[in-house]
């Protein structure tokens, strides 16, 4: 067996053996290991939900390997999370609620497996993940919601999960705790080097509200909220610019004839043909050079454990880009291939 082979069976096995401890928790209750108290455990979910969470911005980031291991890592809490509820204290402090509790579980648990035998499959584009890794990042929201009512929670954009693009709005609500007088300490800031919140764009209103814009650069970022010695925090993450709003500065463009070039890895450019600006119509023309930009992907070719990403340049004389970066991992080495394709007006 090859080492690959034997790494792939590994993990496949700790997996089997995360859904048997749920499942066998959900039919017997054996006993947890040690015991827990609620405040404990609906940490170990939140926890849990992050890694959920970070996996996209991983794979993203062309580190396939490390967005399956935040994965495997998330599925073993959520494991670790329904083994816990076999603790006759903390079931008896729970009541009623632990059936529910095992039942978010379990889906939160069969939704974090699907993602990542996706991810596994080899040809995974990040769109598709996407939807897999918010489906499952709810799930473990529902199944921290039985354990307590969060201080923080977004209110908008409604159904974002967290995940954003640079210049958007976001919204939120908190409540203090019962018996909490407060104060609240609000505190937004990056999770890594990029500026993808701005921080100098918080606004905390004394009714409850929060409210902050995106930065510019993709990445993600944190905001947290402290209160009567309690924290609780949510992850946002910026997806980069909106592919389909077109260029920076794509509004101000005159309308006319434009043509196109391209280039590969730093080869000169050479023509792609032209395209027409209609008034008010940037967003058609942004939908053609994405077309034209998958053509150019679909003459390189997408190896397994690789991925894409889009990006505009914004408009200076009445000229723009549209750049697409494959990245691949190759024994731990992270390649990239850029493909440019340049618009000028004629």
């Amino acid at each position: 067996m090859s080492l690959a082979c034997s790494r792939s069976w590994k993990r496949a096995l700790r997996q089997s053996a995360a859904l048997l401890v749920i499942f066998m928790s959900l039919l017997v209750g054996q006993a947890a290991p040690s015991p827990t108290t609620p405040a404990a455990l609906r940490q170990m979910i939140v926890d849990s939900s992050d890694l959920v969470h970070g996996s996209w911005g991983l794979f993203v980031d062309g580190d396939v390997a490390a967005s399956v291991a935040s994965l495997d890592e998330a599925l073993l809490l959520a494991a670790q999370s329904a083994e816990a509820l076999a603790d006759p204290a903390l079931a008896e402090e729970l009541g009623p609620a632990v059936r529910k509790l095992r039942t978010r579980l379990r889906q939160y648990s069969s939704a974090i497996l699907s993602a990542e035998r996706y991810v596994e499959g080899g040809r995974a584009t990040a769109k598709v993940l996407l939807k897999r890794v918010e489906s499952a990042w709810r799930f473990g929201e529902k199944a921290a919601a039985v354990l307590g009512k969060p201080m923080l929670s977004m209110v908008w954009p409604r159904g974002s999960a967290g995940f954003l693009h640079a210049g958007d709005d976001a919204d939120f609500k908190f409540a203090l705790p019962p018996g909490c007088p407060g104060p609240a300490s609000v505190v937004l800031q990056n999770a890594g080097p990029s500026q993808a919140v701005d921080t100098s764009s918080l606004v905390v209103t004394p009714d409850g509200h929060i409210s902050f814009r995106m930065g510019a650069a993709s990445g993600a970022g944190r905001v947290t909220i402290t209160a009567c010695d309690k924290e609780q925090h949510f992850l946002v993450y910026n997806k980069g610019q909106d592919i389909n709003r077109g260029p920076p500065g794509g509004e101000d463009l005159r309308p006319g004839l434009y043509a196109m070039e391209f280039s590969i890895n730093g080869s000169p450019f050479e023509p792609y043909g032209t395209v027409r600006l209609r008034p008010g119509e940037i967003r058609a023309v942004a939908r053609q050079l994405i077309r034209a930009a998958e053509e150019v992907r679909g003459l390189i070719g997408l190896p397994p454990n690789c991925t894409y990403s889009y990006g505009w340049t914004p408009v200076v004389d009445e000229s723009f880009s549209l750049t697409l970066v494959i990245r691949c991992v190759l024994d731990e080495v992270t390649v990239s291939v850029p493909a440019v394709i340049r618009v000028r007006r004629m």
